[in-house]
């Protein structure tokens, strides 16, 4: 079986919306399942793992073999790096700080560039390729990869209060018995209050 499914109007939520009438979690999806569709041998090594843990077709989805699925984690952390829902933070300061040798007063609108950040080669070795494995050993990453430079939920008291229904959406999209494809151009991100892609997703479900 070969088919091309859903357009962006289909694959956006109508329940739950977050910002802007846009699901988050679905942009989020659609940067997981188009880096696999777009990487087949990082699509098979998941697909293995997924086997074992989960090797039949009516074999449950529970927390105890979830945690045992590292690689599924890894694609989604480097999916959500390459193709991130959010271009950055915004802050407000709630003291003068000293920056790099620039004051910023108190009450000063700060903007982090996650996007720019993620494919920092300072930060990412080989910034535009998708590599989970960078997520599963420290040695993957450069020395001057620090905690923050990934929070794509936030940090702190401003940390999406979403995200662990988020992750667990995420996670539940689990490709086992269809092979993901895309034949057509990279997909035009739109970048209103989230990242989203624009135009027909045209994803391809093959059989095995």
């Amino acid at each position: 079986m070969s088919i091309s499914f859903m357009t962006a109007a289909t694959f956006r939520s109508h329940q739950d919306k977050l910002i802007d009438r846009v699901d988050a979690t679905s942009s989020a999806i659609f940067s997981v399942l188009y880096c696999l569709a777009r990487n087949p041998e990082k699509q098979e090594i998941l697909r293995s793992e997924i086997l074992k843990a989960l090797p039949e077709r009516d074999s449950p989805l529970t927390k105890e073999n979830v945690a045992s699925l590292p690689y599924l984690r890894a694609c989604i952390k480097e999916a959500m790096r390459l193709i991130p829902v959010v271009s950055g933070h915004v802050r407000i300061t709630n003291q003068d700080l000293m920056l790099q040798g620039y004051r910023v007063p108190k009450g000063t609108e700060v903007y982090m560039n996650n996007e720019a950040i993620y494919k920092g080669a300072k930060y990412f070795k080989g910034p535009e390729s998708y590599i989970p494995e960078r997520w599963l050993t420290k040695s993957e990453r450069p020395k001057t990869f620090h905690s923050f430079v990934y929070l794509p939920f936030g940090y702190g008291n401003r940390n999406c209060v979403g995200q662990r229904f988020a992750k667990l959406e995420i996670e539940s999209i689990i490709i086992r018995y269809y092979r993901l494809e895309w034949h057509y151009p990279e997909p035009e991100i739109e970048t209103l209050s989230i990242n989203a892609p624009r135009g027909d997703l045209k994803l391809r479900l093959c059989d095995y």
